[in-house]
């Protein structure tokens, strides 16, 4: 750990928060194992599982968090086991004749499509492609980039066009397939985000074979990942990259910001000023939030410390807005299980889920497509399970 001491990381094993934290993992693995799960709520809960309770635990027992946030993150999970499996909230909007679903797919996608290329194809650098020319490619966008285009990049790479290629898959329509990867490439040339890359990923990698399988597979993957590059660093020392890629940057840096956010905003909640509240409470600071932990935290203007669901909820309402968004996602997913999905879809909640973790409620509702992904599945996805068998 001392070789993270900049990032805010140290050694300070704990065997008794050891113990503690792993009689808690070790019930939760019991009920994840035991208890009948519905298969989205099992895929929800152990991306979680995997993405925030695992590496919460872990710092929690070398004291780098407090107990409440440990806490504060299988509230998180409970919320979705619970509210998601135990409770059904139905909702229904007008329905399309199957034959009809992926031409509509398409025609969105090509409408909202249509101004990239306009505005963007003259930055087109191929180059991309091969991950070079990237932070050149993104200055690019920032500079050129407007609100229509920030907010359509994500329902189209997000939820539209990974929608298309499942319909095209599914019903053998190659043409339409080929569209839908050349603007996934497309876009991923706009802005050179490698999320477009990952999504594409998922959602080929969940839509073939057994869901439940792959699943019980990532979480093993992910334990071995952590635990092999630790002994590798401890026999070489100097091999630090890939142990700060994998491990300490997806897993542990959310759980050490988490701590950042609990000290910073302990006594002086900001009641979502910064976002839904604005026009109710005065935001008292002169930038956004990420900004601030990183001033602070890591004595840097230009870092933005973004982080999930629970910082998110503990800084607008301490344990209270903790405890809001975590029944409000558990509402969420209960409502798209009750829409019985195919499988076939499931790679676009891997996604929103990792937005969930490090972005902040209202921006994954928003700009991440979280209410876009929810209208989709009512529209397109609900009753899709007949997929699973083709």
């Amino acid at each position: 750990m001392k070789n993270f001491s900049y990032m805010g990381f140290s050694a300070n094993f704990s065997f008794s928060r050891l113990l503690l934290s792993l009689s808690i993992f070790l019930f939760t693995l019991f009920l994840i194992s035991y208890v009948k799960i519905n298969d989205f709520i099992y895929f929800i809960g152990i991306i979680y599982f995997v993405l925030a309770i695992i590496p919460s635990s872990i710092t929690y027992s070398n004291q780098l968090i407090s107990v409440s946030i440990l806490f504060s993150h299988y509230f998180i999970f409970y919320s979705i086991f619970i509210i998601g499996n135990y409770i059904r909230l139905p909702m229904k909007l007008f329905s399309i004749k199957e034959n009809n679903k992926l031409l509509l797919v398409v025609f969105f996608s090509l409408l909202l499509i249509i101004p990239f290329f306009i505005k963007f194809l003259p930055y087109v650098n191929l180059k991309n492609l091969l991950l070079q020319d990237i932070y050149e490619t993104r200055a690019i966008q920032r500079k050129i980039n407007t609100p229509y285009y920030g907010y359509t990049y994500s329902v189209l790479n997000k939820v539209l066009i990974p929608i298309l290629i499942v319909y095209s898959l599914v019903y053998k329509k190659y043409k339409t397939l080929l569209i839908g990867v050349f603007s996934l490439i497309f876009l991923f040339l706009c802005g050179a985000h490698k999320s477009v890359l990952l999504g594409s990923i998922l959602l080929l990698l969940f839509y073939f074979g057994n869901v439940v399988n792959k699943l019980k597979f990532f979480l093993s993957l992910t334990i071995i990942i952590i635990v092999s590059f630790s002994v590798f660093y401890t026999i070489d020392n100097e091999s630090l990259l890939p142990l700060s890629i994998v491990a300490r940057r997806v897993f542990f840096v959310p759980s050490l910001l988490d701590s950042f956010y609990f000290d910073f905003f302990e006594q002086t909640p900001l009641y979502w000023s910064g976002s839904i509240g604005r026009n109710f409470i005065d935001y008292v600071y002169d930038k956004p939030v990420p900004y601030i932990i990183g001033e602070v935290y890591f004595n840097s203007t230009e870092t933005a410390a973004n982080n999930g669901i629970v910082s998110d909820g503990f800084s607008n309402a301490g344990f209270l807005g903790v405890i809001i968004n975590g029944l409000f996602l558990g509402l969420y997913i209960s409502v798209i299980k009750s829409l019985n999905i195919s499988h076939k879809f499931y790679g676009l909640y891997f996604l929103l889920l990792i937005s969930i973790i490090s972005s902040s409620l209202p921006v994954v509702l928003l700009t991440h497509s979280g209410i876009a992904l929810l209208i989709s599945a009512l529209i397109f996805q609900k009753n899709t399970t007949k997929f699973d068998s083709l």
